[in-house]
């Protein structure tokens, strides 16, 4: 298995690095080094087996783009000689190449052997990637396929764009020609969108974008003193620049020098990698690290192997982009993406998908356009090397004069900018990167207030591209991935899944990425300039917002008059209060980013693009801005479309604003809006003075959005027709405790589904209070049984106790877990005894399993089936936990057992690898244990977002404005009650469906052990059979009385 393992990472980085040869123009070097490797396997019995038909596709694909015919032919040759079978890939390829000769005798005479040869493996074309036949590709490939069969290439069919999903198959009668309006319908923009797409594209293709700081600090030094400063930093960065420069030149030697040493070698180098951009442009790269590390970020709070694989992944980023540029992709892409623009501005346009309308236009121009280019990324060895390449040069060639330090008496010579020191991070220690003294102290003396991010860090100026495919979508020049997961050898068998998997099967989470990526948002100034004054006057910790690390105490001294004992002390405090120092200043640095940011695009449309995790939930790209994040977070945005209230809005404003405070839950919709109307001056009040006033919004479980909706409903009230003023506020409508509401849909459980208000009723059912109830039912019988702990908790059995718990055990939360939740909210009541804590804690996590298992019983068995499936899974066959969402998205669990080998081999100096191996998952023994606690939580998770995306789908098709938050859905209050409804049809839907039957199904034909009937079964085999197939039995819930209740959502 080890050697299994080797191979694949080595496949894996032989790959990549064929890939950027192929980019660079260099297909002989790619052809020679895999003859190179070929040879070594054959003549010396390596590792090295090259017998990939992904690796001769990427050599037929350079030679075809050069219609180099010859060398084609070469590459078949290995591959027939080497037994490996040419895919559809490969024919499509090798058409495209005849496509650019010449109709000649012998090149009809070759199409036609190439037709039969397909014909008799078995291979049709049609199964080839659209990189094989899009754009001018198919053009090529279809006029030599015509000159061997003129009646196959005129039927040849065109690319799907209708669903193949059961769910959404009812979509394609009018997918065509169906209209709504466009999600910017009305929007005021700064500039035309053709002048937005231009700044997005120069935006990308900079790799970087710089804002404006919020922070204001109150020693500001001196101009005079700021203006020295500055000039001496920027004298300084000169210098640097000359010195990385330079620095690049000189390590750059041996490397050249080994590239092109021998020309019988021909092993993986960083050559081609290290001379695919200018040099100017790793310069660039490595300067705006360094100012990343003289800005306090949090930069500096990574290990010196974790700045090497993000330096890594920002050169390769930046390199794609270089790609892209210098093949005139940009320039295409433009052309199309204007059209597509043109659409998405129009209120009548037909075809409503984004992505339907971008394969209209790419299909429309695809004599002229090929929009997506060959590259997969780098292997994260090499991504590790260039990131160690790019820092040693940071290390040894950034420079400080002496004088600024107190070495000036010690030497005259320039000392290193920039030192490793070891920190110590619980157990371990870990080399952290560290700015010198003086010059971090020099740096912040020119107080230069900006923020470098990273241009696939912040929202966008423009439209996302639609996702098409999994490789295309998002940014328009910046690679973002479908899947959010982590780029190493541990992602390989989720993205051999989504490989694997066709494209029209994944059309139902583009779209909804598409349609939740499509909505433009504003920041809302307001609630902006609130949070602002707060932030740069120390803070407010009442409001969540943090006060800079100077407002901490010192840390105590020692002294050496202590005692052993009063040293020990002061250590522990010391260590205790550089944790807190360091999570106070993490936390400052994401509200300094979120707000900068924020101020920065407060004029300004922004979009969000979307993609999903392993389990299919969706998030935004941005991580610092989007509403996707904390109260603070959310209250900042809005939507940059407004819609009229009308009556109905106006009401679900008023309730909006109730449910954010959290002091009514469990009353019903019209006692919300009656409170509502009760505190109407104390919400007017928070609107006009929200720091001066009486405070009330300050009181909200969600301060931050209760004052967001104060602000809008006092507005909405103050204007001249309130019905008909139009609003940008999101309104929401949160599930109740969905992964319960999941478990008792499957298991069609009538008393659960009562708890979590599946079923009507005239008012909310709480489920943690119903929790609660039972275990104080248990405690007070305890109690005069005589246990001393059960007599200690009287009175604090409170629903907020178990909340946490209740809500995180469908999300696999452990006994350990629960424990440490009840006891934080045991030790958060004042007047609770404090030696009780422990003892409490344990007896309120038995009693609140054992009251879940109660409530819900068919819940437990579901969960406890799905337990057993994930431990036979992958204990008997080895294996890491599988399946696939009702939506079609392929969903790999992603635990496996630690391995205590480095996960790179770094290059040398001569940046030479004959051996190009790194951890590779898929080869290795998963981790029992969490495969067994996840997949529970992880399957409803799945479920969840397939919900998710079947609402934002629909709610696209009856044009409301949808966006989410997982499980709590955003809407125009006007459009609410649409809303709701599309929810609880979809969740109806989703589980009319065999999820159950369908899942064991899926199990059994990828992990089951099929039986002749002859020989006898191991009894693990037997087993582990009889696990999968024993799906658990559903009650009698009626799934349609969902679409009655009011509360389900809510």
């Amino acid at each position: 298995m080890q050697k299994a393992g080797k191979q694949a990472s080595f496949l894996s980085s032989l790959h990549c690095y064929l890939e950027v040869c192929v980019n660079s123009g260099l297909v002989n070097r790619a052809y020679n080094t895999l003859l190179y490797y070929r040879n070594l396997s054959r003549n010396f019995h390596r590792t090295t087996d090259v017998r990939d038909v992904r690796l001769h596709n990427t050599l037929l694909a350079g030679f075809a783009k050069k219609g180099q015919l010859d060398r084609v032919s070469d590459v078949l040759k290995v591959m027939r000689d080497d037994l490996v079978a040419p895919d559809a890939e490969s024919y499509a390829l090798v058409f495209q190449c005849l496509g650019r000769q010449p109709k000649t005798t012998e090149n009809v005479r070759f199409a036609r052997g190439l037709l039969q040869e397909m014909d008799e493996a078995g291979v049709r074309l049609r199964d080839a990637n659209g990189l094989s036949l899009g754009g001018t590709n198919r053009a090529l490939a279809l006029k030599a396929l015509s000159w061997a069969d003129q009646g196959r290439a005129r039927a040849w069919p065109t690319t799907p764009v209708h669903y193949d999903c059961s769910l959404l198959t009812h979509l394609n009668a009018d997918l065509d020609t169906h209209q709504v309006e466009s999600p910017a319908l009305g929007v005021k923009l700064e500039r035309p969108y053709s002048e937005l797409a231009r700044e997005q594209i120069s935006n990308e293709l900079a790799g970087t974008v710089t804002v404006a700081s919020v922070y204001r600090p109150s020693d500001e030094p001196l101009p005079r003193s700021r203006e020295h400063s500055n000039a001496y930093m920027s004298r300084l960065e000169a210098d640097w620049e000359k010195s990385l420069t330079a620095g690049f030149h000189r390590n750059l030697g041996p490397v050249r020098q080994q590239y092109h040493s021998n020309q019988m070698s021909r092993c993986i180098s960083l050559y081609p990698y290290l001379t695919g951009m200018e040099v100017r442009e790793y310069v660039r790269l490595m300067m705006t690290e360094i100012q990343g590390h003289l800005s306090n970020s949090a930069q500096q709070l990574l290990g010196r192997s974790s700045l090497h694989r993000r330096l890594g992944e920002l050169a390769m980023k930046r390199y794609q982009s270089h790609v892209k540029q210098s093949s005139g992709l940009v320039d295409r892409l433009m052309e199309v993406y204007g059209v597509y623009l043109d659409w998405y501005g129009r209120a009548d346009a037909p075809g409503y998908t984004p992505r339907q309308r971008w394969s209209r236009v790419v299909a429309e121009h695809r004599s002229t356009t090929d929009l997506e280019y060959r590259d997969r990324g780098w292997s994260p060895v090499i991504i590790s090397s260039i990131g160690q390449f790019l820092y040693k040069l940071i290390l040894h060639d950034v420079k400080i004069d002496p004088s600024i330090t107190k070495l000036a008496r010690l030497t005259e010579h320039p000392i290193p900018a920039f030192y490793t020191v070891f920190r110590q991070d619980g157990a371990r220690h870990r080399e952290v990167v560290k700015p010198h003294p003086a010059l971090a102290r020099l740096y912040r003396a020119t107080r230069r207030h900006q923020i470098t991010f990273d241009t696939n860090l912040v929202p966008m100026v423009s439209p996302p591209l639609p996702w098409v495919s999994a490789r295309s979508g998002g940014y328009l020049m910046s690679s973002s991935p479908l899947m959010r997961i982590r780029a190493s050898g541990q992602a390989s068998s989720q993205l051999k899944r989504l490989e694997e998997t066709p494209t029209q099967q994944l059309y139902p989470v583009l779209d909804s990425l598409n349609q939740l990526g499509a909505v433009p948002w504003i920041i809302n100034q307001q609630v902006l300039d609130v949070v602002l004054h707060l932030f740069n006057n120390n803070g407010c910790a009442e409001l969540d917002i943090p006060a800079p690390v100077t407002q901490l105490p010192p840390l105590p001294t020692l002294d050496s008059t202590m005692t052993p004992a009063e040293k020990h002390q002061v250590k522990q405090q010391r260590a205790q209060m550089s944790r807190r120092k360091a999570e106070q200043f993490s936390l400052w640095c994401d509200a300094l980013y979120k707000l900068s940011l924020a101020n920065h695009f407060r004029e300004r449309v922004l979009w969000l693009p979307h993609t999903v995790d392993f389990r299919g939930r969706a998030y935004p790209c941005p991580p610092h801005l989007s509403h996707l994040g904390s109260d603070l977070s959310r209250s900042l945005l809005k939507f940059a479309r407004g819609k009229p209230l009308g009556q109905k809005g106006l009401d679900w404003l008023k309730v909006h604003l109730i449910n954010l405070t959290g002091v009514k839950k469990r009353e019903p919709t019209s006692e919300r809006l009656r409170y509502c109307d009760e505190v109407l001056d104390d919400v007017l009040d928070s609107a006009d003075r929200p720091l001066t006033g009486r405070g009330w919004w300050r009181r909200s479980e969600e301060p931050w959005q209760t004052l967001a909706s104060c602000q809008e409903l006092a507005a909405a009230l103050r204007s001249a027709e309130p019905t008909a003023f139009v609003s940008h506020l999101p309104v929401h409508q949160d599930g109740s405790c969905n992964g319960l509401q999941h478990y008792a849909a499957l298991g069609r459980d009538t008393a659960g589904a009562a708890s979590v208000n599946l079923a009507p009723a005239d008012r909310p059912q709480d489920v943690y209070s119903g929790v609660a109830v039972l275990v104080e039912q248990q405690r007070q019988k305890d109690a005069s049984e005589g246990l001393p702990i059960a007599a200690a908790l009287d009175g604090f059995v409170r629903r907020k106790v178990v909340k946490q718990t209740v809500m995180t055990t469908v999300y696999g939360v452990t006994r350990y877990g629960a424990r440490l939740q009840i006891a934080k909210q045991l030790n958060n009541i004042p007047d609770f005894p404090k030696e009780h804590v422990w003892q409490g804690s344990l007896y309120l996590v038995t009693r609140t399993f054992l009251s879940l298992q109660q409530m819900f019983t068919a819940a437990k068995e579901i969960q406890d089936w799905f337990t057993e499936c994930a431990r036979v899974v992958s204990s008997v066959r080895g294996e890491s936990v599988e399946w696939v969402t009702p939506l079609g998205l392929p969903v790999v669990q992603p635990y496996f057992r630690q391995n205590n080998k480095p996960a790179s081999r770094p290059l040398g100096d001569t940046g030479r690898m004959s051996s190009p191996h790194f951890y590779h998952e898929a080869y290795d023994r998963p981790n029992a244990m969490k495969q067994r606690n996840a997949f529970p939580p992880n399957f409803i998770h799945s479920l969840d977002s397939s919900h998710m995306m079947l609402t934002s789908l629909h709610c696209q098709h009856a044009d409301i404005t949808f966006v989410s938050v997982h499980d709590c859905y955003w809407t125009h209050a006007a459009s609410v009650d649409a809303m709701n409804k599309v929810c609880r049809e979809q969740f109806v839907a989703l589980h009319s469906r065999p999820l159950l039957q369908e899942l064991a199904e899926g199990l059994l034909g990828r992990f089951g052990y099929p039986s002749d009937g002859r020989l006898p079964e191991p009894a693990s085999h037997s087993r582990l059979n009889s696990v999968l197939a024993a799906v658990p039995e559903q009650g009698d819930f009626d799934l349609r009385r969902v679409l009655e209740s009011v509360y389900f959502f809510s």
